[in-house]
């Protein structure tokens, strides 16, 4: 991997994917290398396999940690940690409609 980047971008999920594919696309219109646009994820990759088509907590706890607000406003918020971000929960874990 480069030293040095272009752009950094953190997280893998809906925003960070779609926004690397276009950005992407750019570079190469302007016949420049897209290799200089880094995508950064904390999360490890998961086969399609690896899903179950269940909201089971258990089952989803693997890919999504719950972040209890520290500053007494008593926010949570749910954070994917995979390749994907919170894509995977929309098309590999929930349950599909009949």
């Amino acid at each position: 991997m480069a030293e040095r980047v272009d752009v950094c971008i953190v997280g893998s999920g809906f925003g960070g994917a779609i926004t690397a594919w276009r950005l992407a696309e750019l570079y190469v219109d302007a016949g420049a290398d897209p290799k200089n646009i880094l995508v950064l994820e904390r999360g490890r990759y998961y086969k399609h396999t690896e899903f179950k088509q269940s909201m089971s907590v258990e089952h989803l706890s693997g890919v999504y940690n719950l972040i209890q607000s520290t500053q007494g406003s008593g926010a949570q918020f749910v954070v994917a940690n995979a390749v994907g971000g919170g894509s995977n929960l929309y098309l590999a874990a929930s349950i599909r409609s009949p």
